[in-house]
């Protein structure tokens, strides 16, 4: 016959202290114990967001925002190089007759890897690498709409030879962001 061990009063089990109970409201009516209690405290640590005076998240550089969107350029720039690439592989030439499917493979793909990123995630790759990240004037996440026009800001930039970053370096929103009405912000760690 096998022994019972009694059932561990809480916290006993692996002889660690539990800490200080905490109510789960805020209402404070009621008998004393009526309210639950939680074994140990769950108030989450917030880092402190890093901030101005004005209490607005700090403006992002012009050299960190062209950076980031340099890497974009890059990745873009490297997945059409690699379709060249492979249709040299192929014994296909490149020729001025050819230069619409490769423009539309370009768009497409710029297309899906700034607007699905950004709609997810509020950032790009190239944002991400810099710690940079998209979001509404009200702090809130992107809709597929506002990514869509970021995206159009962005190939008007390029479309533009860059000449659109000047309202990025003159006045600190870029084109993009206008489009959009977003700004891009440092990522809060």
């Amino acid at each position: 016959m096998r022994r019972q061990r009694p059932i561990p009063e809480s916290g006993e089990l692996l002889n660690l202290p539990l800490g200080d109970p905490q109510p789960l409201s805020s209402d404070a009516g009621g008998p004393p114990g009526s309210q639950e209690l939680l074994p140990f405290d769950v108030a989450e640590e917030k880092q402190p967001r890093r901030t101005h005076p004005g209490n607005e998240p700090l403006p992002v550089g012009f050299g960190r925002q062209l950076r980031a969107g340099l890497a974009d350029f890059t990745v873009i720039a490297a997945a059409l190089g690699l379709v060249i690439v492979g249709s040299l592989l192929f014994d296909v030439r490149p020729r001025i007759a050819a230069l619409p499917p490769y423009l539309l493979f370009t768009v497409c793909f710029s297309f899906l890897y700034h607007v699905v990123p950004l709609t997810f995630w509020g950032q790009t790759p190239g944002m991400a690498l810099m710690d940079l990240v998209a979001r509404n004037s009200d702090d809130t996440a992107l809709s597929i709409q506002q990514s869509i026009l970021r995206w159009a800001g962005a190939a008007l930039t390029v479309v533009g030879c860059g000449a659109p970053l000047l309202f990025l370096a003159l006045r600190g929103r870029s084109l993009a962001d206008r489009l959009s009405d977003s700004r891009v912000r440092l990522l809060q760690t």
